[in-house]
């Protein structure tokens, strides 16, 4: 997910990607026919020196030591690019290295420098069409986007998603995440529009393979929520609940309601604007989840979107004050998991 706050840096992604990188790559030192039997044996230590430091970046970066990493993957990066071929695929590893590095560090200029010189090598290599280039679009949409080039970061992303479609499939689970990470970026540029759209392909596929109970449905579905919300475009959380209609729905005891809970009360109490929001005019809307016990109490509240500061401790509180009519289903009374909506106006 893609957010001013944090970048979500997906390691898993850099070791698939190595993998992929090395696939059919031999490890072993190229022929140089001319060169003594010492040089060869210089040669085939410093690249094994290369492997080592790069195996200790790896669990440098897994530990969060980005600083003591840095410089062993610059010295990795070195090796190999003066002792093998220019397109070499470890050539190219190492940079992916570097740039998650870097990433990390929050230095984008660099990050950017060094994915956008893999992405090219691999381009050189594989070809413009092949799906690999889709895993360094993904990092570099990334950068982009935390350098302040949202075009650039929406391109790298439809991009990625292009070639998924082609490659593995529209209906596949890795085109699935790549409009998930689009969706999260139409969202931070409040882009309704599209990410609403997006977040449905998305929706649509993971109820089809994973289905609706499935962690990544619920995250695309609070993706679709929230900026349904931020965009004043509620009408549309309905289709919410047809679309998951279409697939089986596991049988909880929990009933879960897409559109807004506001209308449905018994009582309501509004939230404290508080002091400090108010000082610093600290406005907007608050959404909080709500779990309602089989008697209409409020049990558990929780900022669903990421709220502005104190508002959403004010809503919170509010919530848990509210009370509904007890929900039966077949002739039950059962919980209900749902939204409530609060909306502060600067004053």
């Amino acid at each position: 997910m893609v957010k001013d706050t944090a970048v979500p840096l997906y390691f898993a992604l850099l070791i698939a990607c190595g993998t992929l990188i090395l696939s059919g790559t031999s490890l072993s030192t190229p022929q140089v026919v001319s060169a003594t039997t010492s040089q060869k044996t210089q040669l085939t230590n410093e690249l094994s020196e290369a492997t080592a430091l790069t195996q200790t970046v790896v669990k440098l970066f897994e530990e969060r030591k980005f600083d003591e990493a840095l410089p062993l993957a610059k010295r990795a990066l070195e090796i190999r690019e003066r002792l093998l071929p220019g397109n070499d695929p470890l050539i190219e590893l190492s940079l992916l290295y570097l740039g998650d590095l870097y990433l990390s560090k929050m230095n984008y200029r660099e990050s950017r420098a060094n994915y956008e010189r893999a992405l090219k090598m691999r381009g050189m290599r594989l070809g413009s069409e092949d799906v690999a280039l889709a895993a360094v679009l993904d990092r570099l949409a990334v950068v982009y986007y935390k350098d302040g080039a949202k075009r650039e970061a929406e391109k790298a992303y439809l991009d990625a998603l292009s070639l998924r479609e082609k490659k593995i499939g529209p209906e596949s689970l890795e085109v699935a995440h790549t409009l998930q990470s689009l969706g999260e970026l139409y969202r931070a540029r409040s882009d309704g529009k599209r990410g609403l759209e997006v977040y449905k392909r998305a929706l649509a596929i993971y109820g089809q393979v994973n289905g609706v109970g499935s962690q990544e449905f619920e995250k695309a579905r609070i993706g679709f929520t929230c900026l349904a919300f931020e965009t004043d475009q509620t009408k549309r959380l309905k289709e919410l609940e047809d679309l998951r209609s279409q697939f089986p729905i596991p049988v909880t005891s929990i009933l879960t309601v897409d559109t807004p809970l506001n209308t449905r009360n018994l009582r309501m109490p509004k939230p404290e604007y508080p002091p400090q929001a108010r000082a610093q005019y600290i406005h907007g809307i608050v959404i909080v989840r709500v779990l309602i016990n089989e008697e209409g109490n409020v049990i558990r509240a929780s900022d669903l979107c990421g709220g502005p500061p104190f508002l959403k401790e004010s809503s919170e509180i509010a919530a848990l004050q509210a009370k509904f009519a007890p929900v039966q289903r077949d002739g039950q009374a059962v919980k209900v998991s749902g939204v409530l909506a609060y909306k502060f106006m600067r004053r």
